[in-house]
């Protein structure tokens, strides 16, 4: 627990590199646990919360292979209490947030075909706790998880779908992103102009410079590390001479 938590703390800091290594460590004495207790729930269920806070910190460095195989920890044993545990059972409940992180890692890794029903699973839980309780948070949520869904499209052959899902989510983030404390906000739909500009290959120029205007205004509000730090150096060669 103290692993974990300290691992949370230096990510939510911006210490992404450094946070690998506790969380990691995490990982490794829950799995010791789960091994001396197979069937306490109460061990898995941390086992689950720290895989997959494990593979939001990969997925951040990045390290899209080993977050993939965090991911894949905490959502076999997700599904596996869902199934044992009776109908209403927490890690139904639980099932739809280990998706978040576990589809974003089939993505990242190429296993489009796989993360689809994973993405769509967790959009559906985003849904449902937006209508329970409406939150512009979610509202975010979704917009952004729905990138996922467009790239698992785009792979599988669905591009027209993928390309209208893109713009629908930009056209929630683009306001979202003129908000006060939005880096979130302008993350996302930085990374919406990206996956435009690579599916609009007649529009790449126009694109590019939209979304490294995103990531330098989600800069000015805290540095950027990790995944988002690579993102705009990248962008930012590419319009080198």
């Amino acid at each position: 627990s103290l692993f974990g938590a300290r691992a949370l703390t230096k990510a939510r800091l911006n210490g992404i590199r450094d946070a690998r290594g506790d969380a990691e460590k995490a990982v490794q004495e829950r799995r010791l646990a789960a091994q001396l207790a197979p069937n306490n729930t109460a061990v898995l269920d941390g086992l689950i919360s720290e895989a997959a806070n494990l593979g939001v910190i990969l997925l951040r460095q990045p390290d899209p292979e080993a977050a993939l195989k965090a991911t894949s920890i905490a959502w076999e044993y997700v599904d596996k209490l869902a199934r044992e545990n009776g109908v209403g059972n927490k890690w139904e409940s639980d099932k739809p947030r280990v998706a978040l992180h576990h589809g974003r890692a089939l993505v990242a890794t190429g296993h489009f075909k796989e993360a689809l029903p994973v993405v769509t699973l967790a959009l559906e839980g985003l849904a449902a706790r937006a209508k329970a309780q409406p939150n512009p948070n979610l509202d975010r949520m979704q917009a952004w998880q729905q990138l996922y869904r467009a790239q698992a499209l785009y792979s599988t052959g669905e591009s027209a779908q993928a390309l209208a899902i893109v713009q629908q989510s930009m056209n929630l983030l683009a306001p979202m992103s003129e908000q006060p404390k939005a880096r979130d906000a302008l993350l996302n739909l930085g990374e919406a102009q990206v996956l435009m500009m690579r599916w609009q290959p007649a529009k790449q120029l126009v694109w590019r410079q939209r979304a490294i205007t995103s990531y330098e205004k989600a800069h000015a509000l805290l540095a950027l590390a990790g995944d988002h730090e690579a993102q705009l150096q990248a962008l930012q060669a590419m319009a080198k001479p």
